[in-house]
């Protein structure tokens, strides 16, 4: 009986482990079964793939002859597969087809980024002829590299095996009408995605076409994963959706994906305190940030999914039980291979933070860490959540004990330690709030796959503190050695002799679909390869040389960075050490061999600072490196000539519209040049890439601003939006002011003078102030017209904000600003408080007689004089009136009138007697004598 391809191709996706002998004659569940467990050298020597690929094609074939001279092997693999399918293909065919592209896919992670040893080489799906020519072989790997690169950005140049990527990449594309549409099948958007995020991995930088790909792929997938797939389908769908978002630098997108894959699994986690110690000689117990998840119940007893997730609602579904093997489940199951673990042997820390006790802390005020993540669903935090609101399944969970998580839950909690870094400062706090997920993760080695990626982020937090960093980098070594013992052997024709000598490794290499020892197989190890983001080996050998940099160890470092033939840190380093002309000399010397590498010249301008040389770089790749015009722009920016430097960065981004500080930089070129509409389209650029760069809301605001005509309104919208990322900029709360004043949007200019003030009144004082927006605020209060009466409008609505705006942040500052109090004095009239008005008054006269120079500075004489007579108006009409207990609010104000003028007239006697000023409160005397 054939099997129903739908099916298989769900199953596969899920991981379901597809016995053989369930259909034992049917070629696509063989295949399906062949792929699954890790076995491609069976698939790609099968009769089938060798069609496919037209591995037995003859030398005479005109095909294989075309492929000798033009190495077009996407040209030659489309009039294969077209030959063996034909051109309306069954499901069966377009399987097997999916079945080929999925095994190259993951030969290429095996190869590069997890291991074990594959053995097959990629050059033996060419036909025969050719497989044995190596310097067709050679060739041909140059123009496939060459092929991989989009939108001018490269791949490394050094990735081993890229034909089976590039295999994939074709046979899974939608844009070449000369392969399969894939009409019957319908998870190969998702495998495009994976193929296309995998691709993006390996280049310089982002490439904008990819970028689309990705995301158009993963989002046409949701609808069918909801309906078809399970729970833990759609949480695996949503992890590498964040996981993409995370790569291009969409933080916070990335962080609701993981929560949402965390409801969709079933993860119950949060991040709180627990009393504990640290060190093996502590007394007593502190407050200790734990994360304590627990993972769905029916999942940890063996039992099969039973739930979909659909529109946020739970729908139960029968499903298929999960058959397992002694080698499938992806390295779910319990107790399985794991990497090397190297211990701290501190003496003085502890291996884990002791926790007390497994109950919550009963003390209510601990506490606990300001983390700055805030949470974006009810359920699912990076704050911490208080020990006495945990969810009741989680108040059980002891933190010394904890119950294993599944592969699956440990990835959510890893790929929201990528949202905590990208999206905080990198200091100790961070660490601190990362550290628990991590610790987590490595409570139970699951899946060989998780544990080295969670081992990774520890070495990645521990490399700061001089109790671990000893551990740190040892760990990170096994971690190099473990990946390269796997992959290492098949270096040979990408490497040189070097390259492939010395390595000391910590573990033995496992054997494909064996569980030896302490290795893995390789269905364990791709299990969950698509829910991590790791690293290749190539960045990862890079990492553990940057390590030794941090370290010290320059020379170590440059002995791996020339070898992995990364030349911008060999440059690096000769820098480090004061040898610019050593890098210099490195990079010509490359040159020489490879004089059309267009990154090379790049850095050699970088190292020399000569713009001759990226000119040269632009011309040597035809007009397609964008780093080459970004370099040559950031020189002329540098040197202000703003006219070459808006060329140069123009040409870049029509190469690479992706890149975030290019647009940044283009914008405040704009804005230098006074050319408003680039500085609005490219600082839109920048905010619709990340919404939480408050730096590009603010210069968005400020073109906004220029613009002909005027777009005070956008220039509002764009610094509220900013405000959200730049809260704590003053700056940025003050042009907020400014500009809600100039659109009318008063509740928002209170907003902002009472945002100012919280951050510079303490040290500044009332200069944080801007009077004359103060005065705006008052007057359109005072001037508005209430049809309910003003009586009634006092306590309400803008009135009310601005009264306590006024009462409660600006006059506790006011100390030498009258300006000020005669604003106090003005709003307590208009509130009909005579009283506090005239106290106003009274104050803002004080100011002006404090003064040190009154006696000496003109103008310190004048302003006392002219706020002695608006004291002596206040006296007048507000003396009489009604106060505070019954009587009136001053009963002597003729008195007190006449004392201040003559008070004033005393003090300013001897030096200012013949001014007009003084004569005029000789008057004031008089007329009050007269009333």
């Amino acid at each position: 009986m054939p099997a129903d391809i739908n099916s298989l191709e769900w199953d596969f996706l899920e991981d379901r482990s597809i016995p053989d002998d369930v259909h034992p004659n049917d070629p696509s569940t063989h295949l399906a079964h062949q792929v699954l467990e890790g076995n491609f050298p069976s698939v790609f020597t099968s009769q089938q793939s060798r069609a496919l690929l037209g591995t037995d094609l003859p030398a005479s074939d005109p095909r294989v002859a075309a492929l000798k001279e033009t190495r077009d092997y996407a040209t030659f693999l489309a009039s294969t597969v077209k030959e063996t399918v034909g051109y309306d293909p069954s499901p069966e065919d377009e399987f097997a087809v999916l079945m080929l592209a999925i095994a190259a896919l993951h030969a290429f992670v095996q190869s590069n980024y997890t291991g074990p040893y594959l053995s097959h080489e990629p050059t033996l799906l060419l036909p025969s002829s050719l497989a044995s020519d190596t310097s067709f072989t050679h060739h041909l790997q140059k123009q496939i590299l060459s092929d991989l690169s989009r939108d001018g950005e490269d791949p490394y140049h050094l990735t081993p095996r890229p034909h089976y990527l590039f295999l994939a990449q074709t046979l899974l594309d939608n844009t070449n009408t000369s392969t399969l549409s894939f009409q019957h099948l319908a998870t190969v958007p998702w495998w495009r995605a994976r193929a296309s995020f995998l691709h993006q991995r390996i280049l310089e930088d982002h490439s904008a076409s990819l970028h689309t790909t990705i995301f158009t792929s993963l989002t046409s997938m949701r609808p069918l994963i909801e309906s078809h797939g399970s729970r833990d389908l759609c949480a695996r769908h949503s992890i590498e959706l964040g996981l993409a978002m995370t790569h291009y630098g969409n933080d916070r997108e990335a962080l609701a994906m993981f929560e949402k894959a965390g409801k969709e699994s079933g993860l119950e986690w949060a991040l709180t305190g627990r009393m504990g110690r640290r060190t093996k000689f502590q007394t007593f117990d502190t407050s200790q940030l734990v994360v304590v998840a627990k993972s769905r119940d029916h999942r940890e007893a063996g039992e099969p999914s039973a739930e979909r997730i659909r529109d946020g609602e739970k729908i139960v579904v029968l499903e298929k039980q999960r058959t397992t093997t002694s080698s499938g489940g992806g390295g779910g199951g319990a107790g399985g291979p794991a990497p090397k673990t190297l211990d701290l042997n501190d003496d003085t820390l502890l291996e884990a933070i002791s926790f007390t006790s497994s109950d919550p802390v009963p003390n209510p005020d601990l506490r606990i860490p300001d983390l700055r993540i805030p949470p974006l669903t009810p359920t699912l935090s990076t704050t911490p959540t208080p020990s006495t609101s945990l969810p009741l399944s989680l108040t059980s969970e002891d933190p010394n004990t904890p119950s294993p998580l599944t592969p699956l839950d440990s990835t959510i909690l890893l790929g929201l330690t990528i949202c905590i870094k990208n999206t905080n400062p990198d200091d100790g706090i961070t660490m601190e709030e990362m550290a628990p997920y991590a610790s987590r993760v490595l409570a139970h080695p699951r899946n060989w796959s998780v544990h080295s990626h969670a081992l990774l982020v520890r070495t990645r937090l521990e490399a700061g503190k001089g109790r671990t960093v000893e551990r740190s980098a040892l760990q990170l070594q096994a971690l190099v050695d473990q990946l390269l013992d796997d992959v290492d052997a098949s270096r040979h024709n990408t490497r040189s002799e070097a390259s492939s000598a010395g390595h000391t490794s910590f573990l033995r290499r496992g054997a494909v679909g064996e569980g030896e020892g302490d290795s893995a197989t390789t269905r364990q190890r791709l299990g969950y390869a698509w829910q991590l983001h790791l690293p290749a080996s190539w960045d990862l050998e890079s990492e553990l040389a940057a390590r030794w940099v941090s370290l010290g160890a320059i020379k170590s470092a440059l002995e791996i960075f020339e070898r992995l033939e990364m030349w911008a840190e060999v440059a690096m380093c000769y820098g480090a050490i004061d040898r610019e002309d050593k890098a210099a000399e490195v990079l010509r010397a490359q040159l020489e061999v490879n004089p059309n590498s267009a990154k090379l010249w790049t850095l050699l301008g970088d190292v020399e600072r000569n713009p001759k040389y990226w000119e040269k770089a632009w011309e040597v790749s035809g007009g397609r490196y964008a780093k080459a015009q970004r370099a040559l722009g950031r020189h002329w920016f540098t040197k202000r000539e703003y006219e070459k430097a808006r060329d140069a960065y123009a040409l870049s981004l029509k190469i690479n519209p992706l890149n975030q500080p290019a647009w940044f930089t283009y914008g405040c070129i704009g804005l230098e040049l006074g050319d408003w509409e680039i500085a609005v389209q490219a600082f839109t650029r920048c905010v619709g890439m990340d919404q939480q760069d408050g730096e590009s809301w603010n210069n968005l605001a400020s073109a906004f601003l220029r613009s002909q005509p005027s777009r005070k309104r956008d220039a509002f919208m764009a610094l509220k939006q900013g405000l959200g990322a730049k809260y704590d900029s003053w700056r940025m709360w003050e042009n907020y002011m400014l500009v809600s004043a100039d659109v009318g949007e008063w509740g928002e200019v209170c907003r902002a003078v009472q945002r100012v003030v919280e951050l510079r009144g303490e040290k500044i004082g009332e200069e944080c102030l801007d009077v004359e927006v103060l005065q705006v605020l008052v007057n359109q209060v005072v001037g508005a017209t209430y049809p309910e009466g003003e009586e009634e409008a006092r306590n309400r609505g803008l009135p009310r904000q601005v009264n306590e705006l006024m009462k409660n942040v600006v006059q506790p500052i006011i100390t030498a600003d009258p300006r000020l109090w005669k604003l106090m004095a003005k709003l307590h009239l208009w509130r009909d408080k005579p009283a506090d008005a005239l106290d106003a008054h009274i104050k803002a006269y004080r100011v002006w007689t404090n003064r040190p120079d009154l006696e000496t500075e003109i103008g310190a004489w004048r302003g006392a004089c002219a706020a002695a007579e608006d004291l002596v108006d206040a006296y007048r009409s507000l003396g009489p009136r009604e106060g505070r207990m019954g009587g009136v609010v001053c009963k002597d104000w003729k008195f007190s009138s006449r004392s201040v003028l003559r008070t004033l007239r005393g003090r300013g006697k001897d030096s200012w007697e013949d001014t007009v000023e003084y004569e005029r409160l000789g008057e004031l005397v008089e007329e009050l004598k007269n009333e």
